[in-house]
């Protein structure tokens, strides 16, 4: 004989449809409650912002809907009231918002998420949705440190953390190098000092960038000294907070 399974329905037509299973999970999501949340605080936009909700509802399948938690829907929609300019943070934001409401991703959404996000820019956010979301691929990296000729130890480190990986989907991807300190420092991404590829011509394609040997020919030519160059031969990869990060926010 099969288990029976209690259901008790609620809602109509109007008001999506709540289910609760055996009292232990609500699967559905009270949109009238959802949006009252949004018009309880006094922002300019809030019409925008509750357009924004009911799509990210939308792009929910109806079976997995189920109403937000608090600590992570708030804060999300209030800084979502200051990035509405910007369509890659407010597509971000939508995401969170959608995962937050979604009873398969529901249990990945961090609460720092939301914080996270209000510490990237939108460059930031492209360069890590063009990564591969696991934690076992890693990218090469590179950093050019300088010294004089006869000089011994490790010399000046003159760029720090230099890929072209995400390179070409950046709008400034001169700031590349401060982009990826960023997301190190916030548990994205780790970059360990004791690895490295052994694909060797992964590296020489980096020593050949034309930004590092920019910075080379401007040594050159501002500097009577005989310098040489020395790399660091690196990578990066994400954190399994990061991969949780892109798999909900993306």
């Amino acid at each position: 004989m099969s288990d029976k399974i209690d259901q008790t329905i609620k809602g109509d037509n109007n008001n999506q449809t709540s289910i609760t299973i055996n009292g232990n999970c609500t699967v559905g999501v009270d949109r009238e409650e959802v949006y009252a949340i949004v018009r309880s605080f006094g922002y300019i936009n809030k019409d925008e912002i509750i357009d924004i909700v009911k799509s990210a509802i939308d792009t929910v399948d109806e079976s997995r809907r189920v109403m937000p938690d608090k600590r992570i829907f708030v804060p999300a929609i209030q800084q979502l009231s200051y990035s509405t300019d910007d369509e890659i943070l407010k597509h971000t934001y939508k995401q969170l918002l959608a995962s937050s409401m979604d009873l398969d991703k529901q249990k990945y959404v961090h609460p720092s998420f939301v914080n996270i996000i209000s510490q990237l820019n939108a460059d930031e956010i492209k360069l890590l949705n063009s990564l591969t979301c696991v934690t076992a691929k890693s990218y090469p990296l590179i950093n050019l440190r300088v010294k004089a000729e006869n000089q011994k130890g490790l010399g000046i480190t003159q760029i720090k953390y230099f890929t072209d990986i995400g390179y070409d989907v950046c709008d400034s991807p001169q700031n590349i190098c401060v982009y990826l300190e960023n997301l190190e420092r916030l548990k994205l991404i780790t970059i360990p000092w004791d690895k490295y590829l052994l694909d060797t011509n992964e590296y020489t394609r980096l020593e050949n960038h034309p930004i590092i040997q920019s910075v080379k020919n401007l040594n050159q030519t501002n500097d009577s000294v005989r310098i040489k160059y020395e790399y660091d031969h690196l990578i990066f990869s994400l954190t399994q907070f990061g991969a949780n990060f892109i798999t909900i926010c993306k």
